[in-house]
């Protein structure tokens, strides 16, 4: 029988503090089956005592909450050697669960006049108190019980029910059985002073946060406690963690030969058995003074793979075993699914930061939790720019292979990057660059729990519309096409805290890997994020960067918008070469062009100054080049009604009519060694001349 359940629901529970006088009525959270009472010259106080007359007489309390100290007060009536009196406490009120307090036999032990018994310690976690009678000869009195109430220091699972509560900042969680934060109440995510794990499952769920004051103690199996991917375990003070775990973590859908930039939450997690199927030349950290510019270098054999652990804080790139599925054109990829295993980092980690030539340094996240983006940015604003770079390529894709962060946003030119923005927070597990700022006054890249965040996400790089903080924010994201590949993506954005210059962790500059880009233009910069300041006027123009080293089409297209401008505000494209004004919010812009750079040819705007659309001839809007023996022709937007070349002294050497179309290839020209001049004329009788060495 649970005496708990039954006199919690029939009977109530006493409440702390007990101080029980009387004995012929029986008090909330009591149950008396002895005799009865005793008139006042057998009591100890009071009117009357509580009687024990027969063996098995008993009195049982169940108390509300923690107890500190037991005493009573006990009277023997000629009881004999073999009479006793036995004192239990239980922290459920199970039959077979109580353990003894004290036990008094015969008159030496019980007294034959009243004598106060105690104080005696009750456990925190005692919620029934039992006293019990075996009858030898004569019988006994018990007056003047009390029950201090206790502090409460801890609550403890067992499966069911915590035993003081549900943990808070000041109660101590022990683990006795089976939990899952992502479980209803009374399971779920909870803050305690301590975490000790002893036996069961402890599991904290995807997109749910355990935080912890102080130390996480496992005294179980790695198994048996387990951070899910999206999950957070958060530590808000430098206490020494014991016994290893397993942090779980979900990369992005990959395809074979792919990478993923990877850093360890916990100690001792081994490199290679990391991610065992991936061969050993396949595992770089980065070092700045490789080559011109910094490389990637080989982890093994330098290092052992039997004993080479992942250091704190520092970044890895590893690619996918050659067994990960290959990519195939409309398939999204195949996620890893990792596991890390080993004792929680916690306390300060710092990361030694080379300034050696561009002063990109390969990090990660240490912790088995977020981290703060704009609070990595604060604790270390004299250490490194205010912008951080994900590794988002696809192996052999065109353009970056970087997505680019700050505090206004994130760019990739990932195909799941629909909607990209991190929640400002950088997942457990991952790595990600920093670099270096010009003349900095620190020399390492510090991380703490101050940075710790409760945010979660749904991806390994996280992918969300949503801010998790109150700055106002209107973005734009657009993209950079050749054909049906994205190459490249710009955020421009209105945002609290921005100016016109540059801002320190609001811009981002381009990490200018790939030489096709399309950025924003600012003081002589390249930046894949621009911030600028409230409050917005449609007055404003950006100035915007493109380059390329191949000759061909391209095209820009809207990405996603938030803020003002998901209503009704337009926003323009300007071809400052062609001088057409295009509403990028109606349709993407096609347009052809030469290898270079082009820091001045498009801008965007927010008001049509000269009409959507205008149509003028410009050469610069002419592409024509040679490949594979032929002349290619690309007029970009104007399709072209004719096509005529000419040679040096102006004789006409080729003539096509009725071309219908935007781009031709001309074949077989007798023709070599000398300049020509192609000229096009369109569908609207616009004429344009271009020059060309074939």
């Amino acid at each position: 029988m649970v005496l708990g359940l039954f006199f919690n629901g029939a009977w109530g529970q006493a409440i702390l503090p007990i101080n029980r006088t009387i004995w012929n009525s029986t008090p909330a959270g009591w149950t008396d089956n002895a005799g009865g009472s005793y008139l006042t010259n057998f009591a100890c106080s009071g009117n009357n005592g509580g009687r024990f007359d027969t063996t098995g007489d008993t009195y049982v309390v169940n108390l509300d909450s923690a107890p500190d100290k037991l005493s009573f007060e006990f009277k023997s009536n000629n009881t004999n050697s073999t009479s006793v009196v036995l004192v239990q406490e239980s922290a459920t009120g199970v039959a077979n669960s109580y353990t003894t307090i004290v036990s008094l036999t015969g008159n030496s032990q019980i007294g034959t006049a009243c004598s106060t018994k105690g104080p005696y310690q009750l456990a925190n976690s005692t919620r029934f108190v039992k006293i019990s009678f075996t009858k030898g000869s004569s019988n006994g009195t018990i007056d003047d019980f009390i029950i201090t109430k206790g502090i409460v220091t801890s609550t403890t699972w067992n499966g069911t029910a915590w035993s003081n509560g549900t943990p808070t900042v000041s109660l101590d969680a022990i683990i006795a059985g089976n939990y899952s934060t992502g479980t209803a109440s009374p399971q779920g995510p909870f803050t305690a002073k301590s975490l000790t794990v002893n036996s069961g499952i402890f599991t904290v769920a995807s997109a749910t946060s355990v935080t912890v004051e102080n130390a996480i103690v496992n005294n179980a199996d790695s198994n048996n406690f387990i951070v899910e991917n999206n999950a957070n375990l958060i530590q808000n003070t430098a206490a020494t963690n014991t016994g290893a775990i397993k942090v779980k973590r979900t990369s992005n859908p990959l395809y074979r030969f792919d990478y993923t930039l990877w850093s360890s939450p916990v100690v001792g997690q081994n490199l290679k058995a990391f991610s065992s199927a991936t061969l050993s030349n396949r595992f770089y950290t980065y070092n700045t003074a490789t080559g011109a510019n910094g490389d990637y270098v080989a982890v093994f054999p330098t290092q052992s793979e039997g004993t080479y652990s992942f250091e704190a804080g520092k970044g890895y790139l590893i690619r996918t075993p050659d067994s990960h599925p290959a990519y195939v054109e409309g398939n999204l990829g195949t996620a890893i699914n990792a596991e890390f295993t080993g004792t929680p980092y916690n306390q300060n980690v710092n990361v030694a930061l080379s300034a050696v030539n561009t002063g990109f340094n390969l990090v990660g996240n240490p912790y088995p939790s977020a981290i703060s983006i704009s609070q990595l940015f604060t604790l270390n604003s004299n250490a490194i720019d205010g912008t951080i770079w994900f590794w988002r390529k696809r192996n052999g894709a065109s353009g970056s292979g970087y997505a680019t962060s700050t505090g206004m946003g994130v760019t990739s030119a990932q195909p799941e990057a629909a909607a990209l923005n991190p929640n400002g927070v950088i997942g457990a597990g991952q790595g990600f660059f920093v670099k270096v700022k010009s003349a900095p006054t620190q020399t390492t890249l510090n991380f703490d729990n101050t940075l710790r965040s409760s945010v979660t996400g749904g991806s390994f790089f996280r992918n969300s519309n949503a801010s998790s903080d109150e700055v106002e924010r209107h973005r734009i994201w657009l993209n950079l096409s050749n054909g049906s590949e994205v190459i490249g993506q710009t955020l421009l954005g209105y945002m609290t805290g921005a100016t016109a210059g540059v801002d320190y962790g609001i811009e981002g500059k381009y990490f200018n890997d790939s030489p096709i880009a399309f950025t924003s233009y600012l003081e002589n910069q390249e930046f894949a994020i621009q911030g600028r300041s409230l409050p917005f006027t449609t007055e404003d123009v950006v100035p915007m960067s493109f380059k390329t080293d191949v000759a061909g089409n391209y095209s820009i297209t809207l990405d996603h918008v938030d803020g003002l401008f998901a209503g009704s505000q337009d926003i323009f494209l300007k071809d400052n070469f062609t001088g057409q004004i295009h509403n990028i919010k109606a349709s993407g812009y096609s347009f052809a062009t030469e290898a270079g750079v082009f820091n001045n040819r498009f801008e965007i705007a927010y008001r049509s100054l000269l009409g959507v659309d205008v149509p003028t001839i410009a050469a610069n809007n002419i592409v024509v080049y040679k490949q594979n023996g032929n002349l290619v022709i690309n007029s970009g937007a104007y399709i072209m009604n004719k096509i005529e070349l000419y040679d040096i002294s102006g004789r006409l050497v080729y003539s096509r009519n009725n071309v219908d179309a935007a781009s031709a290839v001309i074949s077989n020209l007798a023709i070599a060694n000398q300049v020509l001049v192609v000229k096009i004329t369109t569908a609207e009788n616009g004429t344009a001349n271009k020059k060309i060495v074939y």
